[in-house]
């Protein structure tokens, strides 16, 4: 019974370190740093007594995955050698490419029951809807309100028919703002789209 209770605190562990990230990742770079160490304690701390058996990683689909997984860092390892800095290309290799590889496979694990799925992707349209309903208040007010960043003008400030304004919500950069929507609006998209979910439309 202890054990079980423990594998539950672990589980809900991971859950809430998942659904805190996938909140914040559009307001705070910080995000990741703080809750990945969350996530890898319980993920370690849940499957490595048990020699990952409950691993999604370790079913035939799971495995095949690993492999493309691989190959991307493999392909991403290959640019280091025709890198003009090969020590901040590795240092970035190790960083952040591994570290994200690393959160891909620990957030699909967290993630492999439906209704933990579910969850994350009613916590993912949340976040939409709040960087979207910042970016529209940023085109009113003339900056954010969860950040306080200003539209960013790009030309002649001076002259208006030469330069223009783009919004970047809670982002420094109108291009970060767009990789974001690019990201997010498919998988608004599928969910407004979804028949069997009333009212998804709103």
């Amino acid at each position: 019974r202890a054990v079980a209770r423990r594998r539950g605190q672990l589980a809900r562990l991971q859950r809430g370190g998942l659904y805190a990230l996938l909140f914040l990742l559009p307001f705070s770079k910080a995000a990741i740093e703080i809750t990945f160490p969350i996530l890898l304690l319980g993920w370690l701390l849940e499957h490595a007594p048990r020699g990952w058996r409950s691993s999604l990683w370790r079913s035939p689909g799971g495995r095949w995955c690993l492999i493309a997984l691989a190959g991307y860092l493999a392909v991403c390892a290959l640019s280091i050698l025709v890198s003009t800095h090969p020590d901040l290309s590795v240092r970035g290799f190790i960083r952040k490419t591994l570290e994200y590889a690393l959160l891909f496979v620990i957030a699909a694990d967290v993630a492999k029951e439906p209704v933990v799925a579910k969850r994350c992707l009613l916590v993912v349209m949340a976040s939409a809807c709040l960087v979207g309903l910042d970016g529209v208040a940023q085109e009113f007010l003339g900056k954010d309100p969860l950040r306080g960043h200003g539209i960013f003008k790009y030309g002649p400030i001076l002259h208006p028919p030469y330069g223009y304004n783009r919004m970047t919500g809670p982002y420094e950069s109108p291009i970060d703002l767009a990789t974001y929507l690019i990201v997010v609006i498919p998988v608004v998209l599928v969910w407004a789209l979804d028949p069997r979910l009333k009212g998804s439309w709103a």
